[in-house]
């Protein structure tokens, strides 16, 4: 896959300066700093030195106080509470952390309600407060959802049962009538926190109230920081205190089923990255919700026993392995679908087949925009209906696109990168004929380049081991925090390029006296040629590599060019 490079911004000397002086960093990690928006020395201090110091006043949110105190009441008056959350990683990991911390502080009638992903859809469900009213539940406590669920909630406090609602998402115009809402993005100062972490908020509230210690929520931030990452939030502001704080919990956690989790995953003992949240633990919580119930993955969180957190966790090991292998079907069967129809001829692909999961269809739709680069819809058909899960690039609005078309749906829902849909059976051959010429209308076949952002450009002499150490301060990354791309141009392949693993190349490049190792991986999908004596430009994340036995500063190659071919 081509990729477009875009070069970095100029920024002033000045302020690259005075971040090299006042910081100890690198010119190129200042450089970096500047570009990203830490221009100023002490908000710079405040981002490569993250402190739980730093995060808001819970207090700060709308209804807390409220919220808190009808908690505590409930608690105190031994009043059935439920927490109902979504079926996801976020929504599962703020069940746990909810039902954890009120049986802590004493609480004997606590209940967990998911709904199941196939039967009741996302959010608050008729089926959900059937549940309530039927269990005598007074407290219901949304965590992840709820924001949206007016009918719902009316109908619960008629049966006199009070809701709070804890959700991250964009409310609607008019709230719902709740008893409290604690929603960041109502006033808060950072509105992009995980549902988990509005929890935490929540629970960090209550400690404060009771003047306890809440050092002792510490050892929670394992819960929040899987969900920052899996949800894909922002590592910035208080996502990032929580999700670098919260790896390091986790690496010594106290929970016994995130042990279990890291023990059967093989990251028992390792040093943890949000990789390994996101595309390791995230997805094998996700898969509870979306085969089945997430019902296992919130015991898993919960369990105090050993023996019980080992049995859950081989058990979702299994069925996240049916999931991948589910996936992968689709994929192989929509790329011959594609074929059929012509769909790479196509700027977006759309497809619709009797028999797929529709709980799988959305992560084996995003499988396929990271391979071809363009929007990419699924739809899976079962008697009159088709659910569809849709998947796009940054560079079309999938939510705004959809909106355009939403005479053809039951109902649908979603933001700019991803979307869902109902639909009927008869109306699947129009929407597609309608999608494909809005997004054709709206995107060049360069737009569907993807693109590579360059945080530096730098000499090969400033690759070395502070270069590593400073961008370690900068992580974790994630989104609106990613992984910094440099760029050092005009060097020369040197020795013998070697092939390791399964299609990797391990070569040595040369600039004057400094020669560096680099490691592509993957390398033919680069497409250049990479042989002793080229010339060329490499785009790249620097590393320390003990690949010959000893720490070696080594260029993980991002792609590829010959010297000369583009410049900015």
């Amino acid at each position: 896959m081509k990729y477009r490079w875009i070069y970095p911004e100029h920024v002033h000397a000045t302020d690259v300066n005075r971040l090299v002086e006042t910081l100890g960093v690198s010119h190129a990690v200042a450089s970096l700093l500047v570009r990203r928006g830490y221009r100023e020395p002490a908000v710079a201090s405040k981002f490569i030195n993250p402190s739980i110091d730093d995060l808001h006043s819970p207090f700060e949110f709308r209804d807390m106080d409220i919220a808190v105190n009808r908690i505590l009441k409930a608690i105190e008056g031994d009043e059935p509470i439920l927490i109902y959350g979504d079926y996801d990683a976020d929504g599962v990991t703020a069940v746990a952390l909810l039902y954890r911390i009120f049986k802590e502080l004493g609480a004997k009638k606590v209940m967990c309600y998911i709904p199941h992903r196939l039967k009741e859809g996302y959010g608050l469900s008729d089926k959900g407060v059937e549940f309530a009213v039927t269990h005598n539940v007074k407290l219901l406590i949304t965590v992840d959802c709820g924001i949206s669920a007016a009918d719902q909630i009316k109908q619960l406090q008629d049966n006199g049962i009070d809701v709070i609602v804890t959700d991250h998402h964009l409310p609607p115009d008019e709230l719902p009538p709740a008893y409290a809402i604690i929603n960041p993005k109502l006033g808060y100062p950072y509105p992009d926190l995980s549902g988990c972490g509005v929890a935490w908020k929540l629970v960090d509230a209550i400690y404060r109230k009771l003047n306890r210690d809440r050092r002792t929520l510490y050892w929670y931030l394992d819960l929040v920081a899987l969900s920052t990452v899996a949800d894909v939030t922002p590592l910035t502001g208080e996502n990032r205190i929580f999700t670098k704080f919260g790896l390091l919990v986790m690496e010594r956690t106290r929970n016994v089923g995130i042990k279990a989790l890291l023990d059967i995953t093989g990251l028992k003992g390792h040093r943890l990255t949000p990789y390994h949240l996101g595309f390791i633990l995230g997805p094998r919580i996700n898969a509870q919700g979306r085969m089945k119930t997430a019902g296992d993955a919130v015991n898993l969180l919960v369990t105090q026993r050993e023996t019980t957190a080992k049995e859950i966790a081989e058990r979702m090991e299994v069925l996240n392995r049916e999931r991948m292998k589910l996936q992968e079907q689709i994929i192989n069967e929509a790329e011959a679908e594609m074929s059929k129809l012509g769909m790479d001829k196509e700027k977006a692909i759309v497809i619709a087949k009797e028999g797929w999961h529709s709980g799988v269809i959305g992560i084996a739709a995003s499988k396929l925009v990271d391979r071809y680069y363009k929007p990419v819809i699924f739809i899976a058909l079962e008697d009159e209906i088709g659910k569809g899960s849709a998947r796009s690039v940054p560079v079309f609005n999938l939510y705004e696109g959809l909106r355009r078309l939403r005479e053809y749906f039951v109902t649908f829902g979603g933001h700019r990168l991803a979307a869902g849909f109902v639909i009927s059976r008869d109306a699947v051959d129009t929407f597609r004929e309608s999608f494909l010429k809005l997004v054709d209308s709206e995107l060049s076949w360069e737009d569907l380049k993807p693109e590579k952002f360059i945080d530096a450009v730098v000499e090969l002499h400033e690759v070395d081991e502070k270069l590593v150490n400073d961008l370690e301060k900068l992580g974790p990354f994630g989104v609106e925090n990613e992984e910094p791309l440099f760029l050092v141009t005009g060097v020369q392949v040197v020795g013998v390029p070697m092939e390791v693993g399964n299609g990797h190349l391990r070569f040595k490049v040369r600039a004057g006296n400094v020669v560096r190792e680099a490691i592509a991986f993957n390398y033919s999908t680069l497409g250049v040629e990479i042989r002793t004596g080229s010339m060329v430009d490499l785009l790249f994340m620097p590393t320390i590599d003990e690949y010959y036995g000893k720490p070696e500063v080594t260029l993980v190659v991002e792609d590829i060019r010959n010297y000369g071919d583009i410049k900015p």
